[in-house]
Formats: C-alpha cells, sequence, structure tokens
C-alpha cells in the first residue's frame, strides 16, 4: 500500500512538473510575441520617418531609416518587407530626380553632350529597372 501510495505521489509530482514547463513556454511564446509586435510598431514608425525624408527628397536620409529599422527591428517581418518596398521606392524616385537634373543640364550644357546622354540613358533604365521590380514585389505580396 506505501509503495502504491509513493508511486501515485510520483505521477502526481511528474505531471506538476510537466505543467510547470508548459506554463514556460506559454510565457516565452507570449514576450516573442510582445516584442515581435512591440517591433512592428517601431518599425512601423522607422517606415513613416523614411517616407518623409523621400517626400523631402532626402534619399540617403530615407535609406538610413530603413538601415535603422533592418538593425533594430530584427523580428517585425512585416514591416521589414515594407520596408524592401519602400527602398525600391527610394532608388526609383532617386532615379528620376536624376533624370529631371540631366535633362535640365543637357538643355543648357552642349559640351558635354555624349557625357550627359549616357549618363540619361544609364538613369532611365535604372528608374524602368525599379519600376518593373515594384510591380513585381507588388504581385508576390498580394499573392
Amino acid at each position: 500500500m506505501k509503495k502504491l501510495l509513493l508511486m501515485m505521489l510520483a505521477v502526481v509530482v511528474m505531471m506538476g512538473c510537466q505543467n510547470q514547463s508548459n506554463d514556460k513556454d506559454n510565457l516565452k511564446n507570449g514576450t516573442h510575441r510582445e516584442k515581435r509586435n512591440a517591433q512592428e510598431l517601431l518599425g512601423q514608425e522607422y517606415l513613416k520617418q523614411a517616407r518623409a525624408y523621400l517626400a523631402d527628397k532626402e534619399f540617403e536620409a530615407a535609406r538610413a531609416e530603413i538601415d535603422s529599422m533592418r538593425n533594430n527591428c530584427r523580428r517585425a517581418l512585416t514591416a521589414r518587407e515594407a520596408g524592401i518596398l519602400l527602398l525600391d521606392s527610394i532608388n526609383l524616385a532617386e532615379a528620376e530626380h536624376n533624370l529631371l537634373l540631366l535633362d535640365e543640364r543637357m538643355k543648357t550644357e552642349q559640351d558635354s553632350m555624349t557625357v550627359l546622354k549616357e549618363r540619361f540613358d544609364e538613369m532611365f533604365l535604372k528608374a524602368e529597372f525599379y519600376r518593373r521590380k515594384i510591380e513585381h514585389d507588388r504581385s508576390q505580396s498580394r499573392q
């Protein structure tokens, strides 16, 4: 009878230990989820600031915000995915901006027309690449 009671007590203790380890796993998951949510919010703030820089045509500052988000918000997967599209948009806007500047220079400077034309063609191809890449990325994210 004593052996039976000791065995039952041992089983109860083991089950209690198992429940405690499950509780710890749940706490870890909750903590991870909370950290991810906090990083998503922070990542959205970085994206918001990067968009503001983009609107002001401060391309390097916008890129720096995206890089900061990548470094500081490793768990913010949704924000990081949006950051990829935003970075492509930054590159596209910069290429289009450079196209406008080169076009103005081509109208005023006749002596280096061949160099400017080559640079213009290069920026045009870059802009076209980023337009297509953004369209592709958006279509992939919708699927």
